[in-house]
């Protein structure tokens, strides 16, 4: 036998001898260039997904090894979710520290007061908003991290880094009252938009649970921002759904009183194009329907009549709550830098 021949037969022994080692090697070859295909077509999904929106404030750029830890088990990504949450809380304890030393230091400030005057800056919000939204990308249906960061970055005027992280949280957990309810009293009370309002409070009333708004909140809500006709449809349908006599009559009583300033809304806006026409008011709710300024006289839901005084339209007997006047009286007081925390 020559020497090619010999080479080729211990060749041959050795495949045979090592057959499952370099079957099993080949294979674990395989299976690691298919894992790091899958990989990277992954990565490129959540990739596309998180930086979808071209808003720079979406992306945890200070924390760009995000991409690697989203790949790891859930176990492992909720622990880590966790140390970010305390580092994000640390921040917060750093505030309360200043606080108390400025209070040591003989300030007569306590309390939201002591809170308002701390120096904190935009990048301090924007450190706090990273940090939190990385616990919110590892562990997505954790609802108190968009609850509070959003509660603190809007009391810090930081309000487009608050609905931002709000939205995203109600994205990921649709069926959340208390994420709804935030984004409810954000929307209200730091930008004025009652609609926007409303309608949060809606979504967390029906999703229920936890911080979830109540069906008279809602009202409250639509009607404080002239959305008569929701409040009182939304309370329709919580009527019937009420499940005891003592809500079923609260509720009519709160849908009553919102029907009586829808009416009064809608005679003094007729009362004042009528000034505006005649140079003088109308004498009575009938001169605005001769006028055709109404289409009838409202029927007054607690049995009184409408009548138009030197104030403006009222019941007689006076049954109202002025609360939805009160609350858009105090909203037009809102200084254009946003609310303080005071």
């Amino acid at each position: 036998m020559n020497a090619n021949g010999s080479t080729t037969a211990r060749a041959a022994r050795f495949l045979a001898a090592n057959a499952d080692a370099l079957f099993l090697l080949a294979a674990c070859f395989l299976a690691l260039t298919l894992l790091r295909e899958q990989t990277n077509v992954l990565h490129k999904q959540w990739k596309t997904a998180m930086w979808s929106d071209e808003t720079l404030l979406e992306r945890p750029s200070k924390y760009s090894h995000i991409s690697v830890l989203n790949m790891l088990p859930q176990p492992i990504k909720k622990a880590t979710a966790n140390v970010f949450w305390i580092r994000a809380m640390s921040l917060k304890a750093d505030q309360a520290f200043e606080m108390r030393k400025e209070q040591a230091s003989g300030a007569k400030l306590s309390g939201l007061m002591a809170q308002a005057g701390l120096s904190r800056t935009t990048a301090d919000s924007i450190e706090m908003y990273e940090l939190i939204r990385m616990v919110t990308i590892l562990d997505p249906a954790f609802e108190y991290a968009y609850y509070y960061g959003s509660t603190l970055l809007a009391w810090d005027e930081e309000l487009e880094l608050a609905f931002l992280l709000s939205e995203a949280g109600l994205r990921n957990n649709p069926k959340s009252a208390m994420i709804a309810s935030n984004l409810s009293f954000m929307s209200y009370y730091f930008r004025g938009d009652w609609e926007m309002g409303g309608m949060y409070a809606e979504i967390s009333h029906r999703n229920s649970g936890k911080y979830s708004s109540s069906a008279d909140e809602v009202a409250d809500l639509y009607a404080a921002g002239r959305n008569y006709e929701l409040a009182i449809g939304f309370l329709a349908d919580s009527i019937e759904k009420a499940k005891d006599d003592a809500t079923r009559v609260q509720l009519q009583n709160q849908a009553g009183m919102i029907m009586v300033e829808m009416h009064i809304d809608q005679i003094d806006k007729a009362a004042g194009f009528f000034k505006s026409i005649k140079g003088r008011g109308p004498r009575d709710v009938e001169e605005l329907v001769a006028a055709r300024l109404l289409s009838e006289v409202p029927q007054e839901p607690f049995g009184g009549v409408y009548v138009i005084t030197e104030e403006g339209a009222t019941n007689k007997p006076e049954v109202r709550n002025k609360h939805y006047k009160r609350m858009r009286e105090y909203q037009a007081e809102t200084p254009k830098g946003g609310r303080k925390r005071i």
